[in-house]
């Protein structure tokens, strides 16, 4: 409520002072559509990330509507960051590779000369004191890593220095409101005066810039400015106040924000991007060291004939990605175009960062070059890349870890479309990694594996082994030469290799003696499909099932039902069935032959019989017996002998000695599963009669034990109520009196 009525009262204000219709009419829109949002969300917060969502704006002392704004009109303006007030004197959060506001300190920071000897502001005393409030140990230590490192300097003659916090110049000064710079006491800027022994003020009281200047051995106001960086701060507008965003933490690392738009970092560190990263003229050079980069659902886009990434002797890259942005795209002879704003047939969706543009035509390794360098790979979508050879990732004497993430629609001219592995160099797998959709040509081709002097690349299955989700697809050059993993009998022993591997070449993918894997040097491998359950029985009212089926091969299976109407209806692509009525039905499942694999037998079936029962029902006691006389019926036979089968239903009393609080319920033991929708009610007994029955369990017993002040456990006794007994067990509505 508080933030509803500050901001109608700012609103209101400005209707008062502002002359022109049409501007109230334009902002008495905003303030009603602001109204109803508030009024529909209680207790609604407008604390957002400073550079999603620029709700500081409204307070830009520079904009036509504040800027002649005086007195508490322009208090109402500032704006808090570490505990200081300041204004907002320029927005720059669209500005290509800014991402800034320019904050002016609205209270000062003390009195001090310029300097004792200078007017120079790069030596100057005053520099160094603002210098030292973002070191180690100063007022501002803690923030500084919110507030951008700028160049400046106090005029062409003097040297260029780093600055978070600074003193304005002459012309940025002019630039500021008059009334903003106004203040309590004239105030230093960091241009010279007209003389060497002068440097140039603000008159506090009339807000003239002074660009003469005064002699920089008197003391005056230190009022600095600063540049906060909005990706590393959120704003609340209740407060008005900017405070550091939350740390961005996963995998055990701490990252910090990567602001350039332009440019990747030159020093090893952890980093997370807050906007898509274009290249332009060359790649990124990952530096020496390690470096652990979050994509955070950014991309980072070549847009020259470079690669995009590489990483060469003593560079480790470390990728991770915790965006959850999706992505457009679409594809075109194989190569992939990332485009958010893509639409009609054809589009396709990725979620998370990516890496993509390369298109070099005589080198390999289009999106990331690895020489001796090593990529640890858990995230990200390496997409849209074309090289001669290793369009995706080109690993030459270097070492490819992927844990996760995803390489797809990337392209070759000559080998490895998605990823080409030299006979030397290391690709280690594990988790859910998924290189697919890869291309040389019309060919698929995602994983090169190449050969080279009776060797050949291979992959290598670390701990603790592939997840399902995980899809390599493997191209050999010479198939059926070489094994194509190690560790797949550590980790996979009895799976599937078709659970996590294909052939590009459509080749099969056979165990080896030794546990590993290798594709067949041909193609038409005997294959075969077959059900080990050939007769399944059900009951009407039973959910859908899957009855599994064998096969030994890569092809596609379909699924049918005979007769088509009445007994079930089954699931065309996965075999699932759902049961309609009553009767026998077979389930029959067709495969087609693949390059790899040719079948025979090309079908395989089971019948289904859904059995209705016929029961008479008999009780003694607590137990229930039901009695089917219908041919078929999978209940227990009876151990009276004949061809009927039996059910029983038991009712047992819990046992507790009744508080007044507890509830102690009876249960039903069901051990044939044909209970249904039969429920224990209870009925209390006043006298010789029973009253109304009810599904809820007692708390308190009606019988109180002679010569006892408490409450006792009282014999309980089960009976069923058969009256009036239904047809099938499933709607009878069994009752126990206590």
């Amino acid at each position: 409520m508080k933030m509803k009525k500050r901001f109608l009262g700012i609103l209101l204000n400005f209707f008062k002072e502002e002359k022109l219709m049409k501007m109230k009419k334009r902002f008495l829109g905003i303030l009603l559509s602001l109204v109803m949002v508030l009024g529909l969300v209680p207790g609604m917060s407008l604390t957002a990330y400073a550079d999603n969502q620029k709700a500081y704006a409204a307070y830009d002392v520079t904009t036509n509507d504040n800027k002649t704004k005086s007195v508490d009109a322009l208090t109402a303006l500032q704006v808090k960051f570490n505990g200081k007030s300041w204004y907002i004197i320029a927005d720059d959060s669209t500005a290509v590779n800014a991402g800034t506001v320019t904050l002016l300190a609205a209270e000062s920071f003390g009195n001090s000369k310029f300097d004792d000897s200078s007017n120079k502001y790069s030596t100057s005393t005053i520099k160094t004191t603002l210098y030292n409030m973002t070191a180690s140990g100063g007022d501002f230590a803690d923030v500084a890593s919110a507030i951008n490192t700028v160049k400046v300097k106090g005029s062409e003659s003097d040297g260029e220095v780093d600055a978070k916090l600074y003193l304005l110049n002459t012309t940025e000064a002019s630039n500021v409101p008059e009334n903003v710079r106004k203040f309590s006491t004239s105030w230093w800027l960091r241009s010279p005066g007209d003389s060497d022994m002068k440097a140039a003020f603000v008159d506090g009281g009339s807000g003239v810039v002074y660009a003469f200047g005064y002699g920089f051995y008197y003391v005056y106001g230190v009022r600095p400015a600063l540049k906060l960086n909005l990706s590393s701060v959120i704003f609340d507008s209740e407060s008005k106040e900017f405070s550091l965003k939350p740390p961005h933490t996963h995998n055990s690392i701490t990252f910090e924000a990567w602001t350039n738009a332009q440019s990747l970092p030159t020093k090893a560190g952890s980093y997370y991007l807050t906007t898509d990263v274009t290249l332009s003229g060359s790649s990124w050079q990952v530096p020496i060291g390690t470096t652990n980069l979050c994509l955070n659902g950014h991309g980072i886009i070549q847009k020259s004939s470079a690669r995009v990434i590489e990483i060469k002797t003593g560079a480790t890259l470390n990728l991770h990605d915790c965006g959850t942005t999706v992505h457009r795209y679409t594809v075109s002879n194989g190569l992939a175009t990332v485009n958010d704003n893509a639409t009609g047939e054809g589009v396709k969706t990725f979620t998370g960062g990516y890496i993509t543009g390369a298109n070099v035509t005589t080198v390999s390794g289009g999106g990331v070059y690895i020489n001796y360098g090593t990529l640890h790979m858990s995230g990200g979508t390496i997409i849209g890349n074309h090289a001669r050879s290793g369009g995706g990732v080109f690993v030459d004497y270097g070492t490819f870890d992927m844990t996760g993430g995803v390489i797809t629609g990337n392209t070759c001219s000559a080998w490895g479309g998605g990823a080409i592995v030299y006979h030397l160099a290391a690709f280690n797998v594990s988790g859910t990694p998924v290189i697919d959709g890869n291309y040389k040509g019309s060919e698929v081709s995602n994983v090169h594996l190449n050969e080279y002097a009776n060797r050949a690349g291979i992959i290598t299955i670390a701990g603790p082994g592939l997840k399902p989700g995980a899809k390599i697809g493997v191209y050999q050059y010479t198939p059926g030469k070489y094994k194509i993993t190690s560790g797949y009998k550590t980790y996979h022993e009895g799976d599937n290799p078709l659970t996590y591997f294909s052939s590009d070449q459509g080749r099969a993918i056979i165990v080896r003696p030794d546990g590993e894997l290798q594709t067949t040097a041909t193609t038409g491998i005997a294959a075969s499909i077959s059900y080990d359950i050939t007769e399944v029985q059900k009951n009407p009212g039973d959910g859908p099932f899957i009855n599994p089926l064998n096969n030994t091969g890569n092809g596609t299976v379909t699924y049918a039902v005979t007769p088509g109407t009445g007994v079930a209806e089954v699931d065309s692509s996965t075999g699932e069935v759902r049961i309609t009525g009553t009767g026998e039905a077979t389930i029959t499942a067709t495969v087609a032959d693949t390059t790899a694999y040719t079948y025979d037998p090309k079908t395989a079936s089971y019948t289904l019989s859904v059995h209705n029962h016929s029961f008479t029902y008999t009780a003694n006691g607590d137990t229930i017996t039901a009695t089917c006389t219908a041919e078929g019926c999978s209940l227990p036979p009876s151990t009276d002998g004949g061809s009927d089968h039996v059910a029983t239903l038991t009712i047992s009393a819990s046992g507790g000695t009744y508080d007044g609080t507890t509830a102690y319920g009876a249960t039903i033991t069901d051990a044939n599963s044909i209970q249904g929708d039969a429920k224990v009610q209870y009925q209390k007994k006043s006298g010789g009669s029973y009253g109304t029955a009810t599904t809820t369990a007692p708390t308190k017993a009606t019988r109180r034990e002679p010569g006892h002040g408490r409450m006792q456990r009282p014999p309980v006794s089960a009976a069923w109520g058969l009256t009036p007994l239904k047809r099938t067990l499933h709607r009878l509505r069994p009752t126990i009196r206590l």
